[in-house]
């Protein structure tokens, strides 16, 4: 009888046992996944980045270090922030293959018709409010890492989709328009399934890749 009550015993600090120790695992996990995501977050949106309201034309081409006579001389002719912003985009789009230096294409353009962008899709995109047009350049940036996803996520604008599509080269949009500072790590994020006796527990592992302008 004695020996009977001792296996129970037994037994059940097993099973006690067992269980603090999947609970221990599982808060482990849960505190892992919650570090991981706050770094990504915080890195991948980077919110230290400030973005305008609009776009200033001076302030762009003096934090991309453009030559001070070059950047007085656009200045005097008035030259136009969006149309320098939809040459930008051009030289950064599928149209623009073969453009080795997006800004000294955007500048040189700039100064042939300091008024007028490359036109159609590129002007209309280039008249987004600045929140919306860094958004949309994100989400390309993103996109391009998770290209195997079987549910690839919408920019929610189909103009900037077909025009402009999804590309790695997008950062440089973000280190000229935002500073040099813009131009952080990208982030690409796995799951890896845990699969324990009571259920599946998903850890998320992340990989880093920096982008160099």
């Amino acid at each position: 009888m004695a020996l009977i009550q001792w296996r129970k015993c037994t037994i059940g600090w097993r099973g006690w046992h067992v269980r603090m120790a999947r609970m221990a695992r599982f808060k482990a996990l849960k505190l892992l996944s919650k570090h991981i995501q706050k770094n990504h977050s915080t890195t991948e949106d980077n919110p230290a980045v400030a973005v305008p309201p609009s776009w200033v034309l001076r302030k762009i081409l003096i934090q991309s270090r453009v030559h001070p006579k070059v950047t007085k001389e656009l200045l005097e002719k008035n030259a136009s922030v969006q149309a320098f912003v939809s040459w930008l985009l051009y030289a950064c789009s599928p149209a623009g293959e073969g453009i080795q230096s997006p800004l000294s294409y955007a500048l040189a353009s700039l100064r042939d018709t300091p008024d007028r962008g490359p036109g159609g899709a590129y002007d209309r995109l280039a008249a987004l409010p600045p929140a919306e047009f860094v958004r949309l350049v994100r989400w390309s940036i993103k996109r391009v890492s998770r290209k195997y996803e079987l549910q690839p996520t919408s920019s929610g604008n189909e103009l900037w989709e077909k025009t402009v599509g999804a590309s790695e080269r997008h950062a440089i949009l973000l280190t000229i328009l935002l500073g040099e500072e813009a131009a952080t790590e990208t982030w690409e994020r796995k799951e890896t399934q845990i699969f324990m006796d009571d259920g599946k527990v998903l850890q998320e592992v992340e990989t880093t890749r920096t982008y160099h302008s």
